[in-house]
C-alpha cells in the first residue's frame, strides 16, 4: 500500500513539473489524435468521426480502411449514422470525406439540429480506397449549443451502398477547405466573396 502511494505521489509531482504544452500533447496522444487533427481542432474545426457515431438500423457498420475508421456497408435508407455534438456560435462549412464504387451517383442529405439541408449527389471515386471531399452545406449557429447531426442516404440507385464515410468536418471561416479540389469562391458584382446560400428543406 505504501509503495502504491509513493508511485501516485511521484506521478502527481511529475505532472506538476511537466510543461503544460508537453502534458497536453501526451494527453492528446493518449486520445489517439493525429497531428493533423490537433491542428484542425486548434482552428476550431469540429470533426465527426465514425467511431463516435451512433448507428440506427442494421444495414450500416463501423469498419476500417488502411488503419482509419470508416462507416461502410451502408445500404438501407432506414439505416444511418448520427452524432450528438457541441458547437460554438458561428458559421461552418460542412465537408464530407467519402469513397464510392458504383454505376451512378448516390444521393445523401445531412440534418443539423432538426434542419435538413438539400440533398447532395456523390460521384463514384473509382475504388473504395480512394476518398474524395465534398461540400454538403453551410450551417450557422446563432448561439452555443449541443445538437444532433444525422446523415441519411436518400437514393443509391443501382449502387450496392450509399458510400463509405471517413470524416465529416464542420469548418469555421478561418479554417482551410478540405475540398478536393477546392471549390472556387463565389463573388458578388463588386468582386467580394460571398458565402453559399443554402436553404433548409424537408425531405
Amino acid at each position: 500500500m505504501k509503495t502504491s502511494q509513493n508511485i501516485i505521489a511521484i506521478q502527481m509531482a511529475a505532472a506538476l513539473l511537466m510543461p503544460l504544452g508537453l502534458f497536453a500533447q501526451q494527453k492528446s496522444a493518449s486520445n489517439g489524435m493525429t497531428q493533423e487533427q490537433l491542428e484542425l481542432k486548434a482552428l476550431g474545426v469540429v470533426e465527426l468521426t465514425p467511431q463516435d457515431a451512433a448507428f440506427v438500423g442494421h444495414k450500416i457498420q463501423l469498419g476500417e480502411n488502411k488503419g482509419k475508421s470508416i462507416i461502410y456497408y451502408w445500404s438501407g435508407v432506414e439505416s444511418y449514422p448520427c452524432w450528438l455534438q457541441h458547437f460554438t456560435s458561428g458559421n461552418y462549412r460542412v465537408e464530407l470525406k467519402y469513397s464510392l464504387v458504383g454505376a451512378n451517383n448516390s444521393k445523401v442529405a445531412i440534418t443539423v439540429g432538426g434542419k435538413t439541408f438539400p440533398p447532395v449527389e456523390l460521384e463514384p471515386t473509382g475504388t473504395w480506397d480512394k476518398f474524395k471531399n465534398v461540400l454538403l452545406c453551410v450551417v450557422d449557429f446563432s448561439r452555443e449549443e449541443k445538437v444532433e447531426v444525422v446523415f441519411r442516404g436518400i437514393d443509391k440507385g443501382k449502387n450496392t451502398c450509399f458510400c463509405n464515410i471517413q470524416t465529416i468536418w464542420f469548418c469555421p471561416p478561418n479554417a482551410p477547405s478540405m475540398l478536393t479540389p477546392p471549390a472556387p469562391p463565389k463573388v458578388d458584382d463588386k468582386g467580394k466573396a460571398v458565402a453559399p446560400s443554402i436553404k433548409t428543406t424537408a425531405l
